[in-house]
């Protein structure tokens, strides 16, 4: 006769039993009321002119315009979108003749799948079509509070894996998001790449110091490429952080002398990080 296994109480009460456990759960909770938190901030918030701030305004338009031009449009000709838009900054057309845009498509190209769920909530309200429906442009908003939210967990990793475990990680991670401008791009002025651009460096700076402390592997170094790629197709400027992918292949000959194995898996990183920011070449090729 087999015997029953434990119930779920006692599973829950074992699972928790275990500090690591804990310490995860304990994470996701704060990371919610967090993210809680600020999404409230953002539904409510306004400026000193009264406008709410969930609205894309000043930058936030452009960088918002090539998702339905991409979506909806299938195409980068802007035309129809500055109608909407109304181009603040007057940016002239290019040589090719279409409007121009001196922001980046990375922003546009990581929300597609909250434009995706706007849209459908659009089509479902019977609502405007044209891409600026209120549940779009909300949809696409919201990622720069999720992203600034989740963004906190990397350095919380940090500085539980070298200097203080616990939620001390968690604590010092957002009071220094706090002191900066990350609150602002977040609920203030969201629809910028700053969001973008935080989330995946403070995500590559994790993955890269976390490589210290294992050999590296293909998957490894094609994991540092993804993440320095998607850093720099959010903001072209974060390329500079490239720097640290050469901080570890100093330190993998350091572990050991050169080889083709070696420089293939830093190939593959390289392949993969130039792969990501194909959208941004494209985009500039085509305005």
């Amino acid at each position: 006769m087999s015997t029953a296994g434990p119930g779920l109480g006692a599973a829950v009460i074992g699972a928790l039993a275990d500090r690591e456990t804990r310490g995860r759960w304990s994470m996701a909770i704060a990371i919610a009321a967090l993210l809680a938190v600020a999404t409230w901030w953002f539904v409510r918030g306004h400026d000193a002119r009264g406008w709410s701030t969930a609205e894309p305004y000043a930058d936030a338009p452009y960088y918002y315009a090539y998702a339905p031009s991409l979506a909806l449009d299938r195409d980068l000709d802007l035309t129809d979108e500055y109608q909407v838009t109304h181009n603040w900054y007057r940016l002239g057309p290019t040589p090719t003749g279409r409007p121009g845009n001196v922001f980046g498509v990375g922003p546009a190209v990581l929300s597609l799948p909250a434009f995706a769920v706007g849209h459908a909530l659009a089509i479902a309200a019977d609502d405007r079509r044209d891409g600026f429906a209120h549940s779009e442009v909300t949809a696409v908003m919201w990622m720069s509070v999720l992203l600034s939210v989740l963004a906190l967990v990397f350095p919380a990793r940090v500085i539980a894996r070298r200097f203080a475990p616990g939620p001390v990680g968690l604590f010092a991670a957002l009071m220094i998001a706090a002191s900066g401008p990350v609150v602002y791009y977040a609920v203030r002025q969201p629809g910028y790449a700053h969001p973008f651009a935080t989330f995946f460096a403070a995500w590559l700076i994790d993955a890269w110091d976390a490589s210290y402390d294992r050999p590296r592997t293909a998957r490894t170094w094609a994991g540092l490429g993804l993440l320095l790629g998607l850093a720099t197709l959010a903001r072209p400027q974060l390329a500079t952080w490239g720097v640290l992918l050469v901080a570890a292949a100093i330190d993998d000959l350091r572990r050991g002398r050169p080889t083709l194995r070696l420089l293939g898996r830093w190939l593959i990183g390289a392949l993969v990080a130039g792969a990501c920011v194909v959208p941004q070449l494209l985009a500039w090729r085509a305005l």
